[in-house]
């Protein structure tokens, strides 16, 4: 019996990051858990060097240990905040073109993000190299983008169910899954004032925003692996009927990548509460978005969605459940 597909599939595992959701959440609760630990200890260490409070009272003792653990712990805190990105990179899957590289060495490389937006970074021959750069700037961007965070990871998990239940080809669904990691890694070039306001944008702040799928498509250029995603990055914004941008794209002209982003974005946006919204009602969303079909959204790519939410696949996240004034902005 032949060895080849065994060898085969081995060389792709080799390739291969797989979602470690375990693992993503014990980081993130030993990055929550930490300062408190280290605030705690920092009191009991340093409090018989205290006023006593037979001496000055109990307040001046209380105060006394609240001022150290919050410098304990915010000293941590900002120590462990550049493990963050390895939380994103845990939660990714993806098949790289050579070596899958590992994880805790590409979260370190977003603490520079002038250099990983610098062209001559994703400009190399080395294409394991450009694909490790471009992940690194997705890390990063969680960072970045603090009032949205986590937005990347939803989106990416609605989309790639979606992928699957429209019967995507191995190819095409790779082709998808790094349209997914990267379609927003354009608001590494807005400023952090528009991306992180809390509250609505103004016109002048809101046009600016619309310049991140171009952004995004500009800085992945270089990598030629993606040379047929970079227009699903480039069009996640353009709707059915052709009133979308950057480019205006109409029904079947618009990537389908692109289309499977635009559905996945807008029922995250709709689902999450954010400065200028509450999270709407699935009920709601779910009506909201069956009228969008043939408008703003290709009617197959909302058949598909809404079969992986009948079928429990698709869920919002935890949130209230209260009804606001309908905003599908992203």
């Amino acid at each position: 019996m032949s060895d080849g597909p065994t060898t085969g599939a081995s060389e792709t595992e080799s390739r291969t990051w797989s979602n470690r959701p375990v693992l993503a959440a014990a980081v993130r609760a030993a990055l929550f858990v930490a300062p408190l630990i280290v605030g705690w200890l920092a009191v009991r260490l340093t409090a018989p060097h205290f006023w006593q409070p037979d001496q000055f009272g109990i307040i001046a003792w209380i105060v006394q240990a609240v001022v150290v653990a919050a410098l304990s712990a915010k000293l941590v805190s900002q120590a462990t905040d550049r493990c963050l990105p390895l939380t994103t990179v845990l939660g990714m899957t993806l098949v790289f073109p050579d070596h899958a590289p590992s994880r805790f060495g590409t979260a370190p490389r977003t603490d520079n993000v002038k250099r990983l937006l610098d062209e001559q970074t994703l400009a190399t021959d080395d294409t394991q190299r450009a694909a490790e750069e471009a992940v690194a700037m997705v890390a990063a961007l969680g960072r970045h983008e603090r009032l949205t965070r986590g937005h990347t990871e939803r989106v990416r998990a609605y989309a790639d169910l979606i992928g699957q239940e429209m019967r995507l080809d191995d190819d095409e669904l790779q082709k998808l899954r790094w349209g997914l990691l990267l379609h927003d890694v354009g608001k590494l070039g807005i400023k952090d004032g528009i991306l992180n306001k809390p509250g609505g944008l103004s016109d002048e702040e809101f046009e600016i925003m619309r310049q991140h799928p171009g952004i995004s498509a500009q800085i992945m250029s270089p990598i030629r692996m993606l040379k047929d995603t970079i227009p699903g990055i480039r069009n996640h914004h353009e709707t059915w009927d052709g009133t979308g941008y950057p480019d205006r794209l109409k029904g079947d002209q618009i990537p389908m990548v692109a289309r499977i982003i635009g559905v996945a974005d807008t029922f995250d946006a709709m689902t999450t509460t954010r400065p200028y919204q509450q999270a709407m009602t699935l009920e709601y969303v779910l009506a909201k978005m069956r009228s969008m079909s043939g408008s703003r959204f290709d009617p197959l790519v909302i058949d598909a969605f809404l079969a992986a939410i009948e079928q429990g696949d698709i869920s919002p996240p935890a949130r209230e459940t209260q009804l606001p004034t309908p905003s599908e902005a992203s």
